[in-house]
C-alpha cells in the first residue's frame, strides 16, 4: 500500500478533474473511505482560499474494481459570500462509483460554539490493538494483512454498546485538508464491526464478520468540527442506534486526545446474514 498522503492527495489532470490511485486493499471493490477521502481533497482543491471544507454526503452507487485508478469530477454547484457547494462524481472504466456533495465555509468568529463532553475511555497507550482482539477469531484476515495506514486500537465497548476505537493515521504534511481526508479514510474502517458488535460478533473478529454477514455502505456523511490531527490519536466513539429490514444506522463522533471535537459521522450500511442466502 502506498503511503496515506500520496494516496489521498489526488492528482489535477485538467478543469476541475483528478486522478486517484488505488489503496490496494483486498476487498470486492475499492475501499469507501478511500473514495471518500479523495473527494474531500479534490473538492477542497478547488476551493477559493478562505473557505474550507466542513461536511461531506457520499452515496455509494455501484462497486468498481480494486487495483484500478478513478477519476474525480468536481462541479461547483454554488459560492456565495461564506458557503461554497460542490459535487464531486467518482468514475471508473466509464462507470460512476459514487457521487458527494461537499459544503464549505469561511469561519465565522463570533459565531455559535458549544461541544458536548468527551466520553471518558482509556487512553491509546492502554488500550488494545485490533490484532489483540483477532488473536482469539484467527486473526484479522485478508483485509488487514499489510495494512499499516491506521493504527487500531480499542478502548472498549460501554454498557449502551457504544464502542470506543482510538485511531492514528501515519504520517501527514502538515495540509489541513489531507488531516480532514484521512479522518474520513478512517471512518470508514470500524463501522461495520460496531454493527454486528450487537449481533455476537465481538469487535476485532473480523474473519467472523466477513464469514458470518454481508456489509455494504449505502451513504457516508462526515460533519468536520475541529481541526484534529489525523496523524495523531483520535477517538472515534461508534454507536448503532436502529437496523431493520438489514438497514442499520451507525453514528461517531471524533475527538482529539484532549477531547476537543474533530468530526461527527453517520453512515447508512446495508448488513445481512450470508446464511440467509
Amino acid at each position: 500500500m502506498t503511503s496515506l498522503a500520496a494516496l489521498l492527495d489526488v492528482e489535477a489532470i485538467g478543469e476541475g478533474r483528478y486522478r486517484g490511485e488505488s489503496d490496494g486493499m483486498p476487498l470486492p471493490q475499492p475501499f469507501g473511505g478511500r473514495l471518500v477521502g479523495q473527494s474531500v481533497v479534490a473538492a477542497g482543491r478547488t476551493l477559493p482560499a478562505d473557505r474550507a471544507v466542513h461536511t461531506v454526503r457520499t452515496t455509494f452507487l455501484r462497486a468498481g474494481r480494486i487495483g484500478h485508478p478513478v477519476t474525480l469530477q468536481v462541479e461547483p454547484l454554488r459560492t456565495g459570500r461564506r458557503v461554497s457547494v460542490l459535487e464531486v462524481g467518482v468514475h471508473q472504466d466509464g462507470r460512476e462509483l459514487c457521487r458527494s456533495w461537499v459544503t464549505a465555509a469561511a469561519d465565522v468568529p463570533d459565531g455559535v460554539r458549544h461541544a458536548a463532553a468527551p466520553a471518558v475511555v482509556a487512553g491509546p497507550d492502554t488500550s488494545t490493538p485490533l490484532a489483540g482482539l483477532a488473536v482469539d477469531d484467527g486473526g484479522l484476515g485478508a483485509l488487514w494483512d499489510g495494512f499499516t495506514a491506521v493504527d487500531v486500537r480499542v478502548a472498549g465497548t460501554g454498557e449502551d454498546g457504544r464502542v470506543h476505537v482510538w485511531m492514528r493515521c501515519d504520517a501527514l504534511p502538515p495540509d489541513p485538508l489531507l488531516h480532514r481526508a484521512a479522518t474520513a479514510y478512517a471512518s470508514d474502517l470500524m463501522l461495520m464491526a460496531t454493527v454486528v458488535a450487537r449481533h455476537g460478533v465481538p469487535v476485532g473478529h473480523e474473519r467472523s464478520l466477513a464469514a458470518e454477514w454481508n456489509a455494504v455502505s449505502l451513504d457516508h456523511a462526515l460533519t468536520f468540527t475541529g481541526d484534529g490531527r489525523a496523524d495523531d490519536w483520535q477517538l472515534f466513539s461508534q454507536f448503532s442506534p436502529s437496523a431493520r429490514g438489514g438497514r442499520a444506522v451507525v453514528t461517531a463522533t471524533v475527538s482529539d486526545r484532549a477531547g476537543h471535537p474533530s468530526a461527527d459521522v453517520s453512515q447508512l450500511a446495508l448488513v445481512w446474514p450470508r446464511a440467509s442466502e
